[in-house]
């Protein structure tokens, strides 16, 4: 801040030092043209050289002015930095809520994977028992083939009475 008032109070000498010699040239030229004119220093109220406006007047109201510009510039910077936070901040909530979005996307996405997956894995189950059960049965055929004829060559009294044929 000491830097930027150094720099503000070398340019109000520098401004001064111009105005004086602007003023004293208008007094030179109205003296040798003899001119009766009207002079505006960038004000409502003009009028001659001699009602011209002093030069400490008008430094104190360029000094106003700067420090109004040099507040102002403060307050909008501010102000701007402000803005910055506030959109980062909105930036990244909206980021965190697209991220979980995006999650919750992600896993129902991948939720019909697990589930075909899954029934893969039923099928193959399935396929891995559907011969054991062929077998079984071409087993059970081949066992009955063969004890079909042991069975009637066996005496019914020999047999278990859920095997003995019925009395005709």
């Amino acid at each position: 801040m000491k830097t930027s008032s150094r720099l503000i109070a070398a340019g109000l000498e520098e401004d001064r030092q111009a105005l004086q010699t602007a003023v004293g040239l208008l007094w030179i030229c109205k003296g040798m043209a003899g001119m009766k004119g009207v002079f505006d220093f960038g004000h409502a109220s003009a009028g001659t050289v001699t009602d011209a406006i002093p030069v400490e007047k008008t430094l104190k109201s360029r000094k106003k002015t700067e420090e109004e510009q040099l507040a102002d510039s403060l307050a909008w910077s501010t102000e701007d930095v402000m803005q910055d936070q506030d959109w980062a901040e909105c930036k990244w909530e909206r980021d965190c809520e697209d991220w979980a979005f995006r999650n919750k996307l992600l896993a129902l996405k991948d939720r019909p994977i697990a589930l075909l997956k899954r029934m893969l894995e039923t099928q193959e189950q399935q396929v891995a028992m559907v011969p054991r059960a062929v077998e079984d049965t071409e087993d059970r055929q081949v066992l009955d083939t063969i004890l079909a004829p042991v069975v009637s060559f066996v005496p019914p009294a020999a047999q278990p009475p859920a095997l003995v044929p019925p009395a005709l």
